[in-house]
C-alpha cells in the first residue's frame, strides 16, 4: 500500500488541508505546534478510527481533543491509497462516528461493500496497536541509557515470547496462575444448605403474593377515577353551555318583555284583538255615507229652515221648522259619531304601528306584519321552550354531578387502599427479589464449586500450552531478531558494530570486533539505533512479498549526530523498497538526502 494524498475538511487546527505524497520518500517538515502531530494522527485515524475513550488521568479523549476548532461538523476527510496497482480512496466522517468508514475505488466511483474487510487486506492485518509498534516508528520514550535499554528489553520480549510486541506470555500465565488461586478461594461449603433455606423463604412469600387480596388493582381504580373525572369534567363543560344559553335567552326574552310562553300568547292574543278592531273601525271610518249624509241632512235642514222662516206667519211653520231642528239634531249628531270613529281609529292605528315598528321595525299594517309578528312570537315560544329544556337538562346534570363525585370519593378511597396493599406487596417483593439475588448466586457458587476442579485443570493444561507455544516461538523469533536485526544494526551504524545478539534472557548485546558489548553500556545514540534496527526487522516480519507498507518516522532521528543521521537516511532509502514519511522539525533530514543525492518529496506545514 501506498499514500497518494490526503484531503482534510476538518481535523484539529487543520481546515481544507491537501497534501500528496509519492513514492520513495516524503519529508513532512513544520516548525513546533505547526501540526505534525495532528497529521500525523489524521493518518492513523483514517486507517484504524479515533478511540473516544478518555487518555491517561483522565484526559479528555482524543476524539474530542481533534474536533475542528471552527466547524464540528466539518470533522471528516479523505486518504487515497494505491494497493496492487488500483487506487482507493478511504473516507471517514468523525461527525457521524468515530469508526465512520467507506472505501471507494478511484477508477469508477465504486463504493466498496466491505470496506473493513479491504482495509485489512491493505495492512496486513496489522492492528492499531501492531501500526503503533512496528511502522510508526518514533524515538525511544526513556531518558536514559539504562532506562532505554530496558524499553528495548521488554520490547524483544514480548516480540519474541509471542510473535508480536502486543502481547506477553509470561504475562498471561501470570494472570492464569492468579485465575486458578482466586477460584480456589471462593469454593463455599455451606452454599448447598444456605440455597435450600433461601428457596423455602422464596416459596412461603410467593404463596402470600398469590393471594386475591394482594391483585393490583390501582390500574383499574385509576382508570375509573380518570373516567368519571373526564366524565365531570364533560358534564360541567355542558352545563356552563346550558347556563350561557339560558341567560341569552332570558335576555332577549327580557328585551322583548317577555317572562313565558304564557305572556307571549296574551300579548299575540292582545295583538290580535287589537288588529280585529282595528280592521272593524277602520272599515266604518271609511264608509263614505258618514262624509256625505250629515251634510246632505244639513242642508236640508237649511232648506227647511229656509221655508219655515218664509212661512213664519202661518200655520206651516212649524210643519217646516220641526223637520228642520230634527234633521240638524242627527247630522249633528252623525257628526260628532262620525268624529269619534275617526279618532279611535288613529289611536288603534297608532297603537299597532308601535307594536309592528318594535317587534318588526316596519309600521306597516296588514296581514303580511300580521303574519310576520307571528312567526316573531312563535320563535319566542320555541326560545322559552328551549330554556326550558336547557333548565331541566342542568338539573339534570347537577343531579349527575353529584352521584358521580360521589363515585370519585369512593374510588379514591379504594385507590388509597391499594396504595397500602401495593406498599406492602413491593415491600415483599423487594424481600423476594432479594431472595431471588441470593438463590442464584448461592446457585451459581454451587456451580461453581463443582467447576472448580475442573477449570483449575483447564487452566493448567492452557499454562502448559501457552509455555510450549511460546517457546516454539521465542526458538525461530530469535533465530529471525539476531539475524535479521543484525544485519540491519551493521548497516545503520556504518559497520560500527558487527552483528547483534539477544540471549534467553532477552539481553541484548553489540558485536564490535568479536567482543559483545552489553546494550545499556552504549549511547543513547547507539541504542535508538538498536531500537530502530529491531523496529524494521520487526516491520520485515510481518509485511507481505508483495505488499510493503509506508512506513513512517515521527521526529525518530533526535537522538542522532549527523553522521548516524546521514548512514541511516542512506541505509534506509536504500534498504525499504516502500513509501517513507518522515515527520520532522529539523532540517538536518533534508541536507542529509541532499548529502546523499537522495531524491525526496518536500511538504511544508504552515505555522
Amino acid at each position: 500500500m501506498r499514500f497518494i494524498e490526503l484531503k482534510i475538511d476538518g481535523f484539529g487546527k487543520f481546515t481544507d488541508l491537501n497534501i500528496k505524497f509519492k513514492p520513495g520518500i516524503n519529508i513532512i517538515f513544520g516548525r513546533n505546534e505547526a501540526g505534525k502531530s495532528t497529521l500525523h494522527t489524521f493518518l492513523r485515524a483514517m486507517l484504524f478510527g479515533i478511540d473516544q475513550r478518555p487518555g491517561r488521568s483522565g484526559k479528555k479523549a482524543l476524539y474530542e481533543r481533534l474536533e475542528p476548532w471552527d466547524n464540528p461538523e466539518r470533522y471528516k476527510g479523505s486518504l487515497t491509497v494505491k494497493h496492487k496497482g488500483e487506487k482507493y480512496r478511504i473516507e471517514r466522517d468523525f461527525s457521524i462516528s468515530p469508526k465512520n468508514l467507506r472505501i471507494f475505488r478511484v477508477s469508477d466511483e465504486k463504493e466498496i461493500e466491505d470496506p473493513k474487510k479491504l482495509l485489512k487486506e491493505m495492512l496486513c492485518g496489522l492492528t492499531e496497536t501492531g501500526y503503533i509498534n512496528t511502522i510508526s516508528i518514533g524515538q525511544l520514550g526513556a531518558t536514559t541509557e539504562k532506562s532505554m535499554a530496558e524499553e528495548i528489553k521488554r520490547y524483544i520480549s514480548n516480540l519474541n515470547t509471542s510473535g508480536s510486541s502486543e502481547l506477553n506470555a509470561a504475562a498471561a500465565i501470570e494472570y492464569l496462575n492468579e485465575q486458578k488461586a482466586f477460584i480456589n478461594q471462593n469454593y463455599q461449603p455451606d452454599a448447598v444448605k444456605a440455597y435450600a433455606g433461601t428457596i423455602g423463604k422464596i416459596k412461603n412469600l410467593e404463596a402470600i403474593l398469590s393471594k386475591p387480596e394482594n391483585e393490583n388493582k390501582i390500574l383499574k381504580y385509576t382508570g375509573e377515577r380518570d373516567r368519571l373525572k373526564n366524565e365531570i369534567v364533560e358534564l360541567e363543560i355542558r352545563k356552563d353551555e346550558l347556563q350561557d344559553s339560558i341567560q341569552k335567552g332570558e335576555k332577549i326574552l327580557f328585551e322583548n318583555n317577555f317572562k313565558n310562553v304564557a305572556a307571549i300568547e296574551n300579548f299575540r292574543e292582545e295583538v290580535k284583538h287589537k288588529y280585529d278592531e282595528y280592521i272593524i273601525i277602520k272599515k266604518k271610518a271609511e264608509q263614505k255615507y258618514r262624509k256625505y249624509v250629515p251634510i246632505l241632512l244639513i242642508i236640508l235642514a237649511a232648506a227647511f229652515s229656509g221655508i219655515a222662516l218664509y212661512r213664519s206667519g202661518s200655520s206651516e211653520f212649524l210643519i217646516f221648522g220641526i223637520p228642520a231642528a230634527v234633521l240638524t239634531l242627527i247630522s249633528v249628531v252623525m257628526f260628532t259619531f262620525s268624529k269619534k270613529i275617526s279618532k279611535k281609529y288613529v289611536i288603534k292605528k297608532k297603537e299597532l304601528s308601535d307594536i309592528f315598528s318594535e317587534q318588526l321595525g316596519n309600521e306597516a299594517i296588514d296581514e303580511n306584519s300580521c303574519s310576520n309578528l307571528d312567526e316573531r312570537l312563535n320563535g319566542f315560544v320555541k326560545l322559552c321552550k328551549a330554556i326550558e329544556e336547557s333548565s331541566k337538562e342542568k338539573e339534570n346534570i347537577d343531579e349527575q354531578l353529584i352521584k358521580l363525585s360521589r363515585k370519585q370519593n369512593v374510588c379514591q378511597e379504594d385507590i388509597e387502599r391499594q396504595q397500602e396493599i401495593r406498599f406492602a406487596v413491593e415491600q415483599n417483593l423487594m424481600q423476594l427479589n432479594a431472595l431471588k439475588n441470593q438463590a442464584e448466586e448461592l446457585k451459581y457458587i454451587i456451580a461453581e464449586n463443582n467447576r472448580i476442579k475442573e477449570k483449575t485443570d483447564a487452566m493448567e493444561i492452557a499454562a502448559e500450552k501457552i509455555m510450549s507455544l511460546s517457546k516454539s516461538i521465542r526458538n525461530s523469533m530469535g533465530i529471525y531478531m539476531n539475524k535479521e536485526a543484525g544485519r540491519l544494526i551493521s548497516e545503520i551504524t556504518g559497520r560500527a558494530y558487527e552483528s547483534i545478539d539477544i540471549d534467553e534472557n532477552m539481553s541484548v548485546f553489540l558485536n564490535k570486533n568479536g567482543r559483545m558489548i552489553p546494550v545499556e553500556q552504549v549511547s543513547s545514540g547507539t541504542i535508538d539505533q538498536v531500537y530502530l534496527a529491531l523496529r524494521l526487522s520487526a516491520v520485515r516480519l510481518i509485511e507481505g512479498k508483495e505488499d510493503v507498507l509506508p512506513l513512517i518516522f515521527d521526529d525518530s532521528f533526535v537522538l542522532y549526530d549527523d553522521e548516524r543521521l546521514r548512514h541511516a537516511i542512506s541505509f534506509i532509502s536504500s534498504e525499504y523498497k516502500g513509501q517513507i514519511l518522515i515527520f520532522t522539525c529539523h532540517h538536518r533530514e533534508e541536507n542529509a538526502l541532499y548529502d546523499e543525492e537522495k531524491g525526496f518529496n518536500l511538504v511544508k506545514l504552515a505555522d
